[in-house]
Order: structure tokens, then C-alpha cells, then sequence
């Protein structure tokens, strides 16, 4: 439990926790995206155990965790003597700046009503490929119209073409670009888009986080309040 003198914080961490438990695989994720990376880049696996330990993660739980995120690609592990030093590797780190840009950047590019298609349905693909590129295509945004089907909004090219030479299916699958035909009278794509993306799901997920931690900054500025009335006197 990450320490506090503040009672009311104390209690609103014990509960959160409790609550919501933390699951280590995607807390390991966070940190390395929003915290370690833009701040030198490497921890040591004993350093990030400590810094685990406060929120109840043990230490077999952190070695897991990292143990596997290191095998599917994503750190990089660098041993001196019985010591591992871990750092996302450089294609992990444009992967969690395109996410990062994604959740936090506004958006400024006006759509022209295109969509990027892309069908794995080839039997060039084994499954292993096709489970692994619907990975990939997910965390990018893309949305699954259907079984080895995928679409996006907006897809950059050369995203798409990175992912395909991780997964090695380049020059097996299609890609295309499509709209919406307007002299046809099918379903909206709005439609599609609620199905492929499941919004409300997101919405409800947003609404719990504000509900969550609406009370959070009125303990902190009384905390800030007490702490100002203390230097003073």
C-alpha cells in the first residue's frame, strides 16, 4: 500500500484497491509507457519489484510479468552479472507513442469518409499469424468487422505495413481503402462502428473512472490546504 499521512487518501487508495486490483501485467505496461521510458528508459527488475511491492504485486508476480511481456516482443533484457536490466524496445516505443498520441493528443485531421480494410483470410496464414496480427491490428485501433476481417478509420500506411512484417504475412493478406455507397439503401455505417468498437462499453468504462475518482482532488487539495496552513504557522 503506497504510503500516506493523509487518513481520507489512505482510505481512498485501500479502497480503490480493493475494489479494482491492479493487475500486474497491465500496471508493468503503464510504467514502462508513461513513466520509465520518458525518463532514461531502463529499470532494473529489482528496482521495479520495490516500486511494485507498495500496491500488494509480488515479486513472483513482477518477474512473471515481465518474463512474459519480454518473450511476446515488447522489453528488451540486458543481464549483468545476476542483475536484468529491462527497456522497451524501439518498436514497442513507437507502438506506445502511437497510443499515447492516440489517448491523449486531440485529433486535427479531418476525416474524408475513408476506410482502411484489411482481410486475413488467405490460407497462405497460419493461425498462429492470423491470432497474432489480430493482436496487433486491435491495439492499433483497428476494429474486427469480422473473423479475419478489420477495419479503420484512418489507418496510416506505414503502421500497417510495420505490423505486417512483425507478424510476417506481408504479401499475404489484402488491404484496401472503401466508403460508404450512397445510392445503396443499406444499414449506416454508424451502425458498424457501435458493433466493431463496442462505444458504449467505452462510455460506461469513462463514466466509472469519473465516478471513481471524482472525489479524488477535493482529499488532495485538502491535503494542500493543511500543508499550507502548517508552514504558515
Amino acid at each position: 500500500m503506497p504510503s500516506t499521512k493523509n487518513p481520507a487518501i489512505k482510505k481512498w487508495i485501500e479502497q480503490f484497491l480493493a475494489h479494482s486490483p491492479p493487475r500486474t501485467k497491465s500496471v508493468v505496461m503503464t510504467l514502462f509507457g508513461d513513466a520509465i521510458t520518458p525518463h532514461g528508459g531502463e529499470v532494473w527488475l529489482g528496482s521495479l519489484i520495490e516500486l511494485l511491492a507498495p500496491f500488494g504485486i509480488s515479486d513472483r508476480l513482477v518477474r512473471t510479468s515481465v518474463f512474459r511481456l519480454a518473450e511476446e516482443g515488447w522489453l528488451d533484457a540486458t543481464r549483468e552479472g545476476r542483475r536484468s536490466l529491462y527497456a522497451l524496445n524501439a518498436s514497442s516505443s513507437s507502438r506506445f507513442e502511437r497510443a499515447y498520441q492516440r489517448v491523449y493528443a486531440p485529433s486535427d485531421r479531418p476525416w474524408q469518409g475513408k476506410w482502411t480494410l484489411l482481410f486475413a483470410t488467405s490460407g497462405g496464414i497460419t493461425a498462429a499469424q492470423r491470432s497474432g496480427l489480430r493482436k496487433e491490428l486491435l491495439w492499433e485501433g483497428f476494429g474486427m468487422i469480422a473473423p479475419a476481417i478489420f477495419g479503420h478509420p484512418s489507418a496510416d500506411p506505414q503502421v500497417i505495413g510495420e505490423i505486417l512484417n512483425r507478424v510476417g504475412v506481408r504479401g499475404t493478406v489484402f488491404v484496401c481503402t472503401a466508403s460508404e455507397a450512397e445510392l445503396v439503401d443499406g444499414r449506416p455505417l454508424s451502425d458498424l462502428v457501435e458493433e466493431c468498437w463496442q462505444l458504449e462499453s467505452v462510455v460506461a468504462d469513462y463514466e466509472h473512472y469519473i465516478e471513481r475518482f471524482a472525489s479524488l482532488p477535493k482529499l488532495l487539495n485538502m491535503k494542500k490546504m493543511r500543508l499550507t496552513r502548517n508552514r504558515r504557522s
